[in-house]
C-alpha cells in the first residue's frame, strides 16, 4: 500500500491517498495517518465506503470515542458513537440532527477536556460554491462565535486554527 499525503496548501489540512479506512491498517500506515493529522491539524480521505463499525474501529485507533448529547436520538442503529447530521428527511421527518452546521462551532467545547478531533464521514456533500462557508463564518468565529462558556480555551484557540 503506498501511503500519499497532500497538503491542500491553506493553513491547515492534508488529503491522504492510497489507503482504504475499511480494511485494517497495520501500525506503520497507522502512525503515518496520526503524524499527517498532529502536523496539518485536519486530514482527510476521499472515495471512502466504511460501514458504521469500521467507521467506529478507525476512530477508536485515533483516540476515546466522547458520546455526543445528540446520539441519544439521532445515532446510528446499533452504532451510538456515530450521530447522523443531514438536511434530509424521510417519510416526512428528519433523519439527523439538521442544523448542526450552520453556526462556526468547536464540538463538545463545554467538556472539560474535549476530544482530540471530530470524524466526519460524508455520505453526500453539497457543491462548496453554495455553502455558507468562507470569510464571513471565520470572522464569526474569530470573534468569540461557537462555545462562549470556553471562549480563549485551547480547544477553542485550536478552533480558531482549524478553520
Amino acid at each position: 500500500m503506498f501511503l500519499e499525503i497532500i497538503p491542500t496548501g491553506a493553513p491547515v489540512g492534508a488529503e491522504i491517498r492510497g489507503i482504504d479506512l475499511a480494511q485494517p491498517l497495520d501500525d506503520a500506515t497507522f502512525a503515518a495517518i496520526d503524524r499527517a493529522y498532529n502536523e496539518h491539524g485536519v486530514i482527510f480521505f476521499r472515495d471512502q465506503r466504511l460501514t458504521p463499525p469500521q467507521q467506529v474501529a478507525f476512530t477508536r485507533r485515533v483516540g476515546e470515542i466522547e458520546f455526543n448529547i445528540f446520539g441519544e436520538r439521532w445515532s446510528v442503529p446499533g452504532s451510538p458513537e456515530i450521530v447522523v447530521v443531514s438536511n434530509a428527511t424521510a417519510d416526512g421527518r428528519p433523519i439527523g440532527v439538521r442544523r448542526a452546521g450552520e453556526n462556526w462551532h468547536s464540538d463538545m467545547c463545554y467538556s472539560a477536556r474535549p476530544p482530540r478531533g471530530t470524524m466526519l464521514y460524508a455520505v453526500e456533500v453539497p457543491d462548496p460554491l453554495r455553502l455558507a462557508l468562507g470569510r464571513h463564518r471565520i470572522r464569526q468565529r474569530r470573534r468569540g462565535v461557537g462555545c462562549p462558556a470556553r471562549a480563549g480555551s485551547a480547544a477553542d484557540r485550536w478552533a480558531t486554527r482549524g478553520v
